[in-house]
């Protein structure tokens, strides 16, 4: 968690008395947090709750896991912490964890219980990702997450992939080339402009 040091931060000084979080770096602009609880691969929250920006995220983080809930946000900006209604925050179970093994920053194995409405990944929530049967969503913009589109009567292992991840891959592989081809040049420039260079001979012979 990186924490910017603007006017109106010192409202965010909670932090440094959450159990779950410890300072790793602090400067003049800003401060970064380690969290130190453990987060499972996938899990599945039992309530939705719409909140009306990050100010009302970690007002809500102060009073449950945000694990419990799936959050959309309306206003993905700052705000002052402050809750909502409580009518507007519905009671929630804690939340199912969903087992999830074998993953990679583009391909993640979820086996999903026939019963599950959403699935929340914990990986960056990127454009493209996509999960059969499942519409593509955010917990509250920052992780993955899927609501299910039709019901199921049998659990399923199901595959989330990355689908931008190829065109990635080859905007990577060209880079790689284009890198490569530069060094070349820059070599062959470096030993061209060496040859001329050459320090005059000295000695018997030498005009």
């Amino acid at each position: 968690m990186i924490l910017a040091r603007v006017p109106g931060a010192q409202s965010f000084a909670w932090l440094d008395r959450q159990h779950d979080l410890r300072r790793v770096f602090q400067a003049a602009t800003i401060a970064v947090y380690e969290n130190l609880e453990a987060v499972p691969a996938a899990y599945e929250p039992s309530q939705r709750v719409v909140l009306r920006d990050w100010g009302q995220v970690a007002a809500l983080a102060q009073r449950t896991p945000l694990t419990d809930y799936l959050i959309q946000v309306r206003q993905a900006g700052p705000g002052p912490l402050s809750l909502p209604a409580a009518a507007a925050i519905p009671p929630a179970r804690p939340p199912a964890v969903i087992r999830a093994a074998g993953g990679t920053r583009v391909a993640e194995p979820v086996n999903v219980p026939s019963a599950t409405r959403t699935v929340v990944l914990t990986d960056p929530a990127y454009p493209g990702w996509q999960l059969p049967g499942f519409r593509a969503t955010t917990q509250f913009g920052v992780s993955v997450a899927f609501t299910r589109l039709r019901s199921s009567g049998r659990p399923a292992r199901l595959v989330a992939t990355y689908r931008p991840w190829r065109l990635v891959k080859a905007c990577d592989i060209a880079g790689i080339f284009l890198v490569a081809a530069d060094l070349t040049l820059l070599a062959i420039a470096l030993i061209g402009v060496r040859r001329r260079v050459r320090p005059p001979t000295t000695g018997p012979g030498a005009e």
